[in-house]
């Protein structure tokens, strides 16, 4: 992914960065040499405590999948935007959920995890396929439906997009997609 640079003033390098919390991610502009506190400050909206900041996106799971949880550590907004990699990974998620406890049903059977909230649907959905040994070819039509909408999220939502207020934990179905014939 190229980052996107939107002004270059006397060496500062100001980009846009994506910012994650529960609903749409929020484009912001931040500048290389700037804290996370700054931004934040910036945008009236430092996290209060209980809330915890990740960068970048999970995908720990892929390479790690029979751990029973994340790693990926919230980050010291004290730190510059260069030295926190914001510069290559550009998302910022801010969540009250430390790590996002998830279920998966698949025939008869259910794997749990403990995630990142910064974990995408992709790397959910990748994960749950090596738990539950699903050949990757006849899997490849196998999707995640939300417990107990069904709904189908993005493969680029996050799991702190996700949850409810409140709450740590989601499950999901492991199903096929239907695509329409006709």
């Amino acid at each position: 992914m190229t980052t996107k640079v939107i002004e270059s003033v006397s060496d500062a390098k100001i980009m846009e960065l994506f910012l994650h919390g529960n609903g749409h991610p929020q484009i912001i502009h931040a500048s290389l040499n700037e804290t996370l506190r700054e931004v934040f400050e910036k945008l009236n909206s430092v996290p209060h405590e209980g809330l915890f900041v990740f960068v970048g996106e999970s995908e720990e799971a892929i390479h790690l999948p029979n751990e029973d949880a994340d790693i990926h550590e919230p980050a010291d907004i004290n730190l510059s935007v260069e030295s926190l990699g914001l510069f290559e990974h550009r998302h910022i998620h801010i969540s009250a959920a430390h790590r996002v406890e998830v279920t998966v049903y698949f025939n008869g059977g259910n794997h749990k995890r403990r995630f990142s909230p910064a974990t995408t649907i992709a790397t959910v959905t990748t994960w749950a396929k090596r738990r539950f040994h699903v050949d990757p070819k006849d899997g490849a039509d196998l999707i995640l439906a939300i417990k107990p909408s069904e709904e189908h999220p993005r493969l680029d939502q996050h799991l702190g997009e996700l949850i409810e207020k409140g709450s740590c934990e989601l499950a999901f179905d492991l199903v096929r997609e239907i695509t329409p014939q006709g």
